[in-house]
């Protein structure tokens, strides 16, 4: 039996505050690396003041990518992935 998979059906965002941190995640669902490539720039040029634009991204199962965008190694985009 195949593993089920859960994905995104329509674009969100959320914002959360953990001692004075600001944490805003958004996410769209997109079928290739360009539309992903693309909506990572749109959100980073809206939240251009931000110290850190920790993305990641499964377009199939041969194509994920993720960024810990200056968090140490690891700590970030892996876990945003997993």
């Amino acid at each position: 039996m195949k593993d089920k998979i859960v994905t995104i059906r329509k674009p969100a965002q959320n914002e959360l505050t953990i001692k004075k941190s600001r944490f805003i995640a958004s996410v769209l669902p997109v079928g290739n690396e360009q539309e992903a490539m693309s909506f990572i720039k749109q959100v980073r040029k809206e939240n251009n003041q931000a110290n850190h634009n920790v993305y990641a991204y499964l377009i199939d199962e041969h194509t994920q990518r993720y960024s810990d965008d200056g968090e140490p190694g690891g700590t970030a985009g892996r876990p945003v992935l997993d």
